[in-house]
């Protein structure tokens, strides 16, 4: 009897240590997405993507532009919300 409680134990703890192994696994790249918006490009390039956000060097400036700017980034998006719309209200 104690064999059987103590393999469910074990099993439930491996799960849950799986789960969060997965978990994490998922959520690194939005995590990395997000400290990537606070650097430059040219330091994305020069040193690539780190996890932890420098705050000597970090800046808002790509929230600032994202926005404020009416270039490459608005022009993508409506062409891709347009397309996307064109193909929802397409006849089957």
């Amino acid at each position: 009897m104690k064999t059987k409680k103590s393999g469910k134990l074990a099993v439930k703890i491996l799960m849950i240590v799986l789960m969060a192994v997965i978990g994490l696994m998922i959520l690194l790249p939005f995590w990395a997405i997000f400290v990537g918006t606070f650097q430059e490009g040219n330091m994305l390039v020069r040193y690539g993507l780190n996890l932890s956000i420098n705050l000597s060097e970090a800046n808002l400036d790509n929230w600032v532009m994202l926005f404020t700017d009416s270039g490459d980034y608005f022009t993508w998006f409506s062409t891709v919300c347009s397309l996307l719309c064109c193909r929802l209200w397409e006849p089957c």
